[in-house]
């Protein structure tokens, strides 16, 4: 049986729109105004003392313990987490701060300030030196570009990249760390940054700049090479930003090996593609069969520690697994089958699935390949423990409380079930949602009007449908329930 339920009403007050704040739990509360001129009014409200911030024209979320706000005639400043103003309005636009450096822009010049509103080095360094373009800091550089405006404007797109320049790094007391001088480059990330060097030419037939002799390489802070300026690509290819896919061309093809942030080369460039690095393996898609004249592609494994293939590509996917496994896309008795593997390539179980969600447990799957689809739930050896009715698929699932939400495919018709696979209720003019939160939330549409309730795990009603909207509280302890301006908070 479920927990029961009996929401109490804590507080009720007018508003257009109500948001929570991500960081702070703040409401922030919006009021359309059309006098005297069009615009939107919005406050904080702190909930647990009850504060309430001046009411401003615009206002951001709080991001590392500041919200930048707007007041019209004056212009944008920052308040912190008192609603107190610790950098006065006075900036024509603005951005959030990352690691406690913002952009801001006053009389046409940008430039930028620390959390105490104080410039890290004069705004005039970057009109002196005439940068046509300015980035933002990440790790502790800001590209710079010192491409005339002109000649920007007319650089050919065709090579894919949309970030032309003559792209350098300056550092945060606005010295520069690397020199303007790379063609295309992108920003700074585990302490390199991929660059490429080459040379604009302009075109005066076609009159645009084209880059020519184009080659890719790594740099770091110092602007010194971490990995030799000679590939036709490069990209990043794992989360930590150690390893990179680099890419060379040979005749009229494009082969990928991988490198490290050391500038080690881990594999040579043989592969149509790296899709992946993880753990010290690499997922790469290979060309290895030649059917009717068509080349298909197949993925396969590379131990990167060994300097070996473990899987061989016979695969038409393969993805990494939270469970240690490899997902993977093949084809069983001349139709595609999804099903897990271990790093020796064996099968985890016998697979007849068409698809398999694995990040939680027991696993959801798509049963076989016939119309209209199946889906059931599945434990770690491949048993099915119950397939849902035909022609519905899976639309939510929450495995604490043991519940799916299946929706039908032609009729969008909804039921809630248990892990059984019995049916607790069948919503046939609208939608369930939710399942993340303690209570489930049901929609319907009333004579062409949206109407919201709730309801709990068992089916039970515990919130009738008298709401337009209903968006829960960022620590699941209540929800606000709106009807027009009308808005009620309550907590369970």
């Amino acid at each position: 049986m479920s927990k029961t339920y009996s929401p109490k009403r804590i507080e009720e007050f007018e508003a257009d729109a109500v948001f929570q704040d991500k960081e702070t739990g703040y409401l922030k509360v919006h009021n359309n105004s059309v006098e005297p001129v069009a615009g939107e009014k919005i406050y904080f409200w702190d909930m647990n003392s009850g504060k309430k911030s001046d009411v401003f024209d615009f206002a951001s979320d709080f991001h590392e313990g500041l919200a930048f706000v707007g007041l019209r005639k004056k212009g944008f400043g920052y308040i912190n987490t008192d609603f107190e103003f610790v950098i006065e309005p006075v900036y024509e636009d603005v951005s959030p701060f990352e690691n406690g450096i913002a952009k801001v822009y006053r009389d046409g010049k940008e430039g930028f300030i620390n959390r105490s509103g104080e410039f890290l080095f004069d705004p005039q360094l970057l009109t002196d030196r005439k940068y046509s373009e300015i980035g933002d800091y990440t790790d502790g550089l800001c590209m710079v570009s010192a491409m005339p405006v002109l000649e920007r404007d007319f650089v050919s797109r065709n090579h894919g990249y949309n970030n032309p320049g003559i792209w350098g790094f300056i550092d945060t007391q606005g010295e520069e760390a690397v020199k303007p001088q790379y063609v295309f480059a992108e920003n700074f990330q585990h302490g390199t940054a991929i660059a490429a060097k080459g040379e604009w030419v302009f075109d005066p037939e076609e009159f645009i700049y084209t880059a020519e002799d184009v080659r890719w390489g790594i740099i770091d802070k110092n602007g010194n090479e971490v990995v030799e300026f000679k590939y036709s690509c490069i990209r990043r290819v794992s989360l930590d930003g150690r390893f990179f896919a680099v890419c060379c061309t040979v005749g009229e093809k494009e082969v990928w090996g991988v490198a490290d942030s050391d500038g080690n080369l881990l594999i040579e460039p043989k592969y149509k593609k790296i899709v992946e690095v993880h753990d010290g393996l690499a997922i790469f898609v290979d060309m290895v069969c030649v059917y009717n004249e068509n080349e298909y592609d197949y993925v396969g494994v590379y131990d990167i520690n060994n300097r070996k293939v473990i899987i061989e590509p016979k695969y038409s996917h393969i993805s990494f697994e939270e469970n240690g496994y490899f997902k993977v896309l093949t084809n069983k008795k001349r139709r595609s089958v999804v099903t897990l593997i271990d790093r020796d390539g064996n099968e985890i179980f016998d697979s007849e699935f068409t698809s398999i969600f694995t990040r939680c447990y027991p696993y959801i799957a798509r049963i076989g390949d016939v119309r209209p689809m199946r889906y059931g739930l599945v434990d770690r050896e491949g048993k099915v423990l119950f397939i849902s009715e035909e022609g519905k698929q899976v639309h939510g699932i929450n495995y604490e409380k043991r519940r799916v939400v299946y929706i039908g495919c032609n009729t969008f018709e909804m039921s809630l079930c248990d892990f059984d696979g019995n049916e607790l209720i069948s919503h046939k003019r609208g939608l369930i949602g939710g399942l993340e939160n303690p209570l489930l939330t049901v929609k319907e549409y009333i004579d062409g009007v949206q109407r919201m309730g709730l309801i709990d795990a068992d089916g039970n009603t515990v919130v009738d449908l008298l709401y337009d909207r209903i968006e829960w509280l960022n620590d699941n302890s209540g929800y606000i329930a709106a009807t027009g301006r009308k808005n009620e908070i309550f907590i369970l």
